[in-house]
């Protein structure tokens, strides 16, 4: 046996396998002298004796910032912070005001402000707490502690002139309004006019005459204030809601890999939304034509321009044109007069409104997203809005999952599935990059199958490809999730082995060929692997490669079969 032999069948050491160095960072640049000027240095040392005598020495801050919030606590916070500042100058107010108004209730005086006083300690505790998970209930607390407060303010001045001018109550709707929503609006509005009413009796018992108009009059006010302030919180809600559903919907159709999952996504977004459903989208074609791709079921089927025009004759509204323009359709679906929609669509049968909403992508038409409504009716306004939004997130996770497939596409062999000789060259220059900036081995594999043509010859072409297939298959299961298996050409395999040295690559060629050997089928196959190795002998993409293949031609002119590693040819070679 010849020494190339004799190192091609040594035995590997069953646990010496290379593994990688530690990460090291390499070595920094020479900064630019950024140090403060001489004047600035004057001043810096000028001004320490002086902070320390007034401090009594340094004193350095190192504050730890709470998680960030979502958008909805952020916004809360917010609205607590000013709120707090508010019962603080309302604590200032009601004292500075109070000794000018005569006939009034000072104990009821002191007792709302100590319930203000109570729910602004409670709110600056919290904040100190820093317990963000306890915002509502704080909401919650606070919106009572102010009402309380009001209606203790109001009933110290029940016996004054000056009681018609308060205008506590109203300020309580929108609050109510701020931290619950339109619920709290109506609630304290509701309150606020009951003890409005209660301390109207109270003034008339004391003797003090307000006419009915300005009763009513007032009673009013507190009624549009509250209206206007539920009105506003809905619509606030309403339109926050609906951008954080775009923006969920967006995220999560970004994480779907096909259309039928894009699909299958939206649908359970819609039905917890607006009670719709989605079982399809219309894809649209060159010749204008559909593509219906359904989640449920893996069968697609095509709308024909002329099923469009047969449609739009039927409901005698233009469906071509008014997608084109960017308008929704929504069809009301009446049995059996609508039959003929029902199966120009391929409806289900419980389906008693669609509303087709055109999907834009690039300021083109793209394609058509139906919703399916159980009920005769039609999409409000916001829900279009939200419809059309959701359309246009469509558009854009199509054209994502496009691009991805496309770009797989551009770095797959077709037939085998595996990397193809671009992709691994890409791999290799990276990985070998990053290997000289932190450290570690890469070892590479050139695999030749042996009497491969002898097959083709013999059992043609097909049971070739699928042979070639079988191989494939095994030789990516043997190999790690990291490592890289590309069909380099004809029946040429390559891996590239991150992290691994000329042991760990020696033992995964062995098992390769016996893997390869267990698939032939009766065919008589076997492999012959050239083993290269960086740093050791070569330290460039192209001259790894050539060092690889060389030691794989080597090992074919001995026959093939073998295992053969480049550090053994001569350098040359």
């Amino acid at each position: 046996m010849t020494e190339l032999g004799a190192a091609a069948s040594a035995t590997v050491p069953p646990d010496e396998t290379a593994v990688p160095r530690e990460e090291l960072l390499p070595d920094a640049a020479e900064p630019a002298d950024d140090s403060p000027d001489l004047w600035r240095r004057i001043r810096l040392a000028a001004g320490v004796p002086v902070r320390r005598a007034i401090g009594g020495g340094f004193n350095r801050q190192v504050i730890t910032h709470p998680a960030a919030d979502t958008a909805a606590s952020a916004e809360a916070m917010g609205i607590q912070r000013a709120i707090f500042w508010l019962r603080l100058v309302a604590i200032g107010v009601v004292l500075a005001l109070t000794p000018f108004v005569s006939s009034t209730s000072w104990a009821t005086v002191v007792a709302g402000i100590f319930a203000l006083a109570a729910t602004t300690s409670v709110q600056a505790a919290w904040f100190r707490a820093r317990r963000p998970d306890l915002i509502w209930a704080i909401a919650a607390g606070g919106l009572i502690g102010d009402s309380l407060t009001g209606y203790l303010i109001g009933q110290a001045f029940v016996d004054t002139n000056e009681w018609i001018h308060f205008v506590g109550y109203p300020l309580l709707a929108l609050e109510g309004a701020v931290v619950i929503g339109p619920l709290g609006a109506a609630m304290s509005t509701a309150a606020s006019t009951i003890v409005f009413i209660v301390q109207q009796g109270e003034r008339l018992a004391l003797g003090h005459e307000t006419g009915l108009g300005v009763s009513i009059v007032v009673i009013g006010v507190f009624v549009i204030f509250g209206v206007f302030s539920a009105s506003y919180a809905g619509l606030t809600r309403r339109m926050r809601g609906d951008l954080q559903a775009l923006l969920a919907v967006s995220r999560l159709l970004s994480e779907q890999e096909t259309p039928t999952r894009i699909v299958q996504a939206l649908d359970t977004r819609l039905r917890e939304l607006v009670g719709a459903r989605v079982r399809s989208v219309a894809v649209r074609r060159p010749d204008g034509s559909y593509e219906v791709l359904r989640w449920r079921t893996p069968e697609t089927r095509i709308i024909t321009t002329g099923s469009i025009r047969r449609l739009s004759s039927h409901l005698h509204h233009d469906i071509a044109t008014e997608i084109a323009a960017g308008r929704a359709l929504t069809v009301q679906i009446h049995f059996p007069h609508d039959e003929p929609v029902t199966a120009a669509l391929g409806l289900p049968s419980w389906v008693r409104a669609i509303t087709l909403v055109p999907i834009a992508s690039d300021g083109h038409l793209s394609g058509i997203l139906p919703v399916l409504w159980d009920s005769h009716r039609l999409p409000s306004r916001v829900e279009l809005d939200l419809l059309n939004g959701f359309a246009q997130q469509t558009g854009l996770a199509f054209e994502q999952t496009a691009l991805r497939r496309a770009r797989e596409l551009a770095a797959t062999d077709s037939l085998t599935g595996l990397a193809n000789h671009r992709a691994f060259r890409d791999s290799l220059g990276s990985r070998l990059s990053e290997a000289r900036r932190h450290g570690g081995g890469i070892s590479i594999l050139f695999c030749d199958l042996d009497r491969f043509k002898a097959v083709n010859d013999r059992f043609g072409h097909a049971a070739g490809d699928e042979l070639l297939q079988r191989v494939s298959e095994a030789i990516r299961a043997t190999a790690r999730e990291e490592d890289v298996v590309a069909r380099y050409g004809g029946d040429e395999i390559a891996l590239l082995l991150p992290g691994t040295g000329r042991f760990g690559a020696l033992d995964l060629a062995r098992r390769l060929r016996t893997r390869v050997r267990a698939v032939d089928a009766g065919m008589g196959i076997d492999l012959t692997v050239g083993v290269a190795v960086f740093p050791e002998d070569a330290a460039e993409p192209e001259a790894l490669i050539a060092r690889a293949d060389a030691a794989m031609y080597a090992g074919k002119r001995l026959g093939g079969g073998r295992v053969v590693l480049a550090s053994e040819l001569p350098a040359e070679a």
